[in-house]
This record gives C-alpha cells, structure tokens and sequence, in this order.
C-alpha cells in the first residue's frame, strides 16, 4: 500500500476518481482495497482524493463549537484531510465542513475491507444528502485547499458583512472568511471598520 501514496500511486487514484464507472454524484465505487493495518491510509487509497500528502485528524471535538473551529483550522490545509466520524454525527459534521471549507471534494468511506464496504465519492454537497444512512465504521477523506486566484476584496467584505448582521463581531467575521476563502484578515478588517466602528463593550 505504501507504494499508493506516493511516486505512481496518486495517479492511479486520481483514475479512480474520474473513472467512467464510477462518477461523482455521490456513487458508490465498486473497487475494493486490500486489507491492511490503517482504516485511515486504506479510505485515502481509496478516496481518488491526492495521497502524495495528507494529514491524520482522527476526530474532531463533540462539541459543535470546538467542531466548527477546528474545521474553520483546517481551511487553509492544502493536504487531503482524513478523519474519523462516527455513523450519528457524520451528517452533521459534512454540513459544519461545507460551511466552513466550502462545498469541496469529500469521500466517505464505510466497513473497509469488510462485507458491506462502501465508498461515496462526489462533492460535499453531492455525498451529503446519503450520509444520514450510513452505518459502520466510518472514514471522512476530505480534500485539502486547493491553489486559487486571489479573492476579491470587495467580495471578501461583503461575505463578512453578512456575518456581522448575523451577530459576529467585525474582527472574527473578517478572521473567519479568510480562513476559509483565503486574502488578509486584516484588510478585510480594515474595510468593515471603515463601514462603521466595532461596537464597544457597555462598562
């Protein structure tokens, strides 16, 4: 298996991933892995997702609060993310790293190795709408950053507006965008004090 995630072997998942029989779209893929030590590296191989670098999560926090900012951590990853979930919180935690990541390539994997192995390939939300079903033994491979132009600025501000009417202070709102679009923090910053000072604490 070590020869998967590396040298030729990203290739060949990749393959896996655009292969006519298996499309996107949340499709269960017929291959099988072989068995070995790791449910972790063995749902990467498996994913079609890039295996040249990626890194082990095992499971996010239970509390929703700690999820969603470990989550918010992870959007400037640039390496295939592999985590553990269990079958009652998967759906919620793929709607958390939809908002949080953006709507990116996900494989859930299910019973590696076993009888009823299963692999759902597409984006999040593609893979999301089935999640709720799944049972078993479950593996989350989640695609890192990718490389992007720049985001506008201008966009950038007005995303984060939009979380300062829902309630965030000016400063998280603008930390929070750019941890998941990308661009300065500070300069978002910047722009929305520009649109009006942050409310300050009643003494």
């Amino acid at each position: 298996m070590g020869e998967l995630i590396s040298a030729w072997g990203g290739a060949m998942a990749e393959r896996l991933r655009i292969a006519p029989e298996v499309p996107l779209g949340g499709q269960v893929a017929p291959e099988g892995v072989v068995p070995g030590p790791s449910a972790a590296v063995a749902a990467l191989v498996a994913s079609g997702l890039p295996t040249d670098r990626f890194v082990f999560e095992g499971f996010l926090p239970r509390r929703a609060a700690d999820r969603r900012r470990r989550l918010e951590e992870l959007g400037a990853e640039p390496r295939t993310i592999v985590l553990f979930e269990s079958p009652r919180r998967v759906a919620a935690t793929l709607a958390e790293a939809m908002e949080a990541l953006g709507d990116r390539r996900v494989a859930v994997a299910r019973e590696l190795t076993k009888l009823h192995e299963e692999v759902l390939r597409g984006t999040i939300s593609e893979v999301l709408p089935r999640a709720a079903e799944l049972k078993g033994e479950l593996v989350v491979v989640l695609e890192g950053r990718t490389t992007e132009p720049k985001p506008d600025l201008a966009a950038l501000v007005a995303e984060a507006g939009e979380l300062v009417a829902n309630g965030y202070r000016k400063r998280d709102a603008a930390a929070r965008v750019a941890r998941r679009r990308g661009g300065s923090a500070n300069e978002i910053y910047r722009a929305l004090v520009g649109g009006g000072d942050e409310p300050r604490p009643t003494p």
